[in-house]
């Protein structure tokens, strides 16, 4: 990062930079009216070229168009704002370098990529304050009998870490020696730790710190990761986050019992095409940030894109190969799993629940045969997300048997077409067929194999198959914005 220029960065010169800054700052004014002022230009022109048409590029055709109109005319008719606030970002970027440069000429581990974020230049105190703090009590763990008096725990560490920038809480995760960490683990791994601790600080370090930095962390500290079934390990998974269509076509439920939760976000993304990535953002450095909801309040989860399997990818909601699918599903799943405690503990739920946890929006449950397929018609029309629960099994006395142990029900009914006791997307509904029918999504995902059936992803019933097959439907009205 030192270097030439007398900035101490290679490849740039930051009084250039600045002096670059200065000048957009002094022209900020005048370009509050560009297209006037373009307008203008070309009409002189068109009249100095004697009738001649002075340009024929669309776009400045469209400003002709609409000089004197008042209205748009495509390109930016301003751009006072846009250059005050670029040349703000390069200032403070500018100052970032020289923080991380002084840093790396003092020896601390430095990663280039902190260069280009936009916070605060680091604080060597606050970093050697944090280094302080988590060393001074190092070997204090917490006891079966040690009550929240312990001088320093596990939230205290958090609290300690939150108030860090970025390149702050890099510098020191990479100067934590394996005793330290040890350290935070007696603290984390406590008695006496409140539930959402992991996941907080699992979010702080993977939403912040840089890849190496954040993989060393979670080596030594690998309860940030959500829990899994035994035998699974974390792999990192590449792909594109989202794809094109329905993403309720992206989703592939395995081993957890999640089909509640995975059909109420397909059902809320399939009728609100910007739901996904308001949810579901990227960070810098690569993480995911999540938004779920808990009681109708948002609440932020970041993961980053290892996830479990056992070898043949098949353990949760999974996109194989990397590339080979989209990641979004998957990566929801693991944020949903790390609010819940981890995976192990996504137990079965309602379809409103799901919805609820999507969206954040109260749902409503009703029977199906208080339903017509008209009046679910109507609420897909006004762009409800709607999912529906199978059954166990229609037969009165079939239920009461496997009650009793006295049959083992197989997985599926209806010649293998639906999963019993399962969560279902309501895709789409003809009302005015012969017969009217409705049209749902499997949150299985596709070459699902039963009994040698392949069981469909997705699944069109009649009127009465609904009724005699699925005993609940759940709404909300259109994903939280």
């Amino acid at each position: 990062m030192s270097g030439d220029h007398g900035s101490g960065t290679v490849g740039f010169n930051l009084p250039k930079v600045k002096a670059l800054a200065g000048r957009m700052d002094a022209a900020a004014p005048g370009a509050h009216h560009l297209h006037t002022q373009l307008a203008q230009v070309l009409l002189d022109a068109h009249t100095d070229l004697a009738g001649d048409a002075a340009t024929t590029d669309p776009h400045l055709l469209q400003i002709l168009q609409s000089y004197g109109t008042g209205r748009s005319g495509g390109l930016p008719g301003r751009l006072n704002r846009e250059l005050t606030e670029t040349a703000a970002s390069m200032r403070r970027r500018c100052t970032q370098m020289e923080g991380l440069n002084k840093l790396k000429l003092a020896g601390w581990p430095v990663d280039p990529s902190m260069a280009f974020l936009d916070e605060k230049p680091p604080d060597p105190k606050k970093i050697e304050k944090a280094l302080e703090a988590i060393r001074h009590h190092e070997g204090q763990y917490a006891p079966q009998d040690a009550g929240p008096q312990l001088p320093f725990g596990g939230r205290n560490v958090y609290n300690d870490l939150h108030g860090l920038t970025g390149a702050e809480l890099d510098l020191v995760l990479k100067k934590l020696t394996p005793a330290d960490y040890l350290a935070i683990k007696g603290q984390v791994t406590g008695n006496h730790i409140d539930a959402n601790l992991r996941m907080d600080l699992g979010s702080l370090i993977m939403g912040r710190a840089t890849g190496p930095a954040a993989a060393r962390a979670l080596k030594q500290l690998p309860m940030l990761q959500p829990a899994t079934a035994a035998g699974a390990h974390y792999t990192l998974v590449t792909g594109p986050l989202f794809g094109a269509g329905n993403p309720a076509l992206d989703l592939a439920q395995r081993e957890a019992d999640d089909c509640w939760a995975l059909a109420g976000v397909g059902a809320v993304a399939q009728t609100d095409p910007t739901f996904l990535q308001q949810h579901i953002h990227t960070n810098d450095n690569g993480s995911y940030t999540v938004t779920l909801y808990q009681g109708g309040h948002p609440v932020q989860v970041t993961v980053d894109g290892q996830l479990p399997e056992n070898g043949d990818g098949t353990l949760y909601d999974y996109p194989g190969v990397s590339g080979q699918r989209v990641l979004w599903p998957a990566i929801y799943e693991k944020a949903l799993a790390q609010l819940h405690g981890g995976y192990p503990q996504l137990k079965a739920s309602t379809g409103a629940a799901g919805l609820e946890s999507a969206s954040g929006s109260a749902a409503r449950t009703r029977s199906p045969g208080d339903v017509s397929l008209a009046h679910l018609q109507d609420l897909l029309d006004r762009g409800h997300a709607i999912t529906t629960g199978s059954v166990r099994d229609p037969s009165t006395f079939t239920s009461v048997l496997n009650a009793l142990g006295l049959e083992d029900l197989p997985h599926t009914m209806d010649g293998g077409r639906i999963a019993r006791s399962h969560g279902y997307i309501v895709t789409g509904v003809h009302a005015d067929g012969h017969p009217p029918i409705v049209t749902m999504i499997n949150p299985w995902g596709r070459k699902v194999i039963l009994n040698h059936k392949v069981v469909p992803q997705t699944v069109t019933l009649t009127q009465d198959q609904w009724r005699t097959y699925f005993n609940e439907v759940a709404d909300v009205p259109g994903g939280r914005r």
